[in-house]
Formats: C-alpha cells, sequence, structure tokens
C-alpha cells in the first residue's frame, strides 16, 4: 500500500506544479477590436483607368498597346501611353496626359516603321518617360535598330511640352 501512496504523492505534486500554468474555467481575454482603414484610392491610377476606358473612344485610328501611370513624383505625368497606329500599324505614337488632364500626342521615329518594344516596357523616372522602339532602316527594310527613348515633358498652363532624346542600341 505504501506504493500507492507514493505513486499518488508523486501524481499530485506533479499536478500542482502543472496547474498553475492552466486557465481552465479563467475567461479568455477577447482581443480588441480594431478600425479598419481603407486606403485611399490613387487619383493617378483613377485617372488612368479612365483613360484607358475611354481611349478607344476619343483616339478610334489607335490601339493602345501599354501605358504607365505617374505619381506625385513623376508631375506633371500623370499618365503615359504607347500606341499603335491603326491605319499605318507603326506603334511609333505617345500620348501624355498631364496635370490638368490634358492630353499631348508625341510621335516618335517619324518616317519609319516601328515596332513598341513590349519586352522593354513604358517606364516613368520623374518627369522622364521611358520606352524602346524597333524602328525599320528606309535604306534597308529587312534591318532594325533599336531605339530607346527618354522623353522629358513639362507643362505650362493646359500645353505639355517634351523633349526626346533618342539613343541607338548597340547589340
Amino acid at each position: 500500500m505504501d506504493k500507492y501512496k507514493l505513486c499518488a504523492a508523486a501524481l499530485s505534486t506533479a499536478l500542482l506544479v502543472a496547474l498553475p500554468g492552466c486557465t481552465l474555467g479563467s475567461p479568455t481575454a477577447s482581443p480588441t477590436p480594431t478600425e479598419t482603414v481603407s486606403p485611399t484610392p490613387n487619383p493617378y491610377q483613377q485617372e488612368a483607368e479612365a483613360f484607358v476606358r475611354n481611349f478607344t473612344d476619343h483616339y478610334p485610328g489607335y490601339e493602345l498597346l501599354d501605358y504607365a501611370v505617374g505619381s506625385a513624383e513623376t508631375a506633371p505625368i500623370h499618365v503615359a501611353a504607347v500606341a499603335k497606329d491603326n491605319e499605318s500599324g507603326s506603334s511609333s505614337t505617345l500620348f501624355l496626359v498631364g496635370d490638368t488632364g490634358a492630353t499631348q500626342k508625341v510621335v516618335l521615329g517619324s518616317g519609319s516603321y516601328t515596332v513598341y518594344r513590349e519586352e522593354d516596357g513604358i517606364t516613368l523616372n520623374g518627369n522622364v518617360v521611358h520606352l524602346s522602339l524597333d524602328l525599320s532602316i528606309p535604306s534597308a527594310a529587312s534591318l532594325w535598330e533599336i531605339h530607346d527613348y527618354a522623353i522629358t515633358v513639362t507643362q505650362d498652363g493646359d500645353s505639355i511640352l517634351s523633349t526626346t532624346q533618342d539613343t541607338i542600341r548597340s547589340e
């Protein structure tokens, strides 16, 4: 019987040591509800979505290929979009949407058949738009050159002004 008393004592001691960490029967604290704050919609993104949605209505002779959405850091550029001229098939037209909502059309690589380089994309860095086009060489229609463009954009009232730097990529 002493064996049983010894086992019962050991078991009681183990339970007394283990039980203080348990919270059986004690109420659990419910988490404090936090207020959900929805993010403020980006006005540049909303403007870009409206531009894309209405593009074919405003520019029926063009097919939108790609675009970049601006931000406060890219002022005055809100949206920069590259499009293909449906009549010529050339994708050398850049549309710029500025601070006042005014849109400027810029033709790049005029006099050449151009193809937008989707793999390079269209990007914004400050007030500069970067994109690349494959241009056919007029004197040798089967040869192509890659032209990297950096278009610096400024705005004067409702007028969007741009200067273009064209670099021929050497491979």
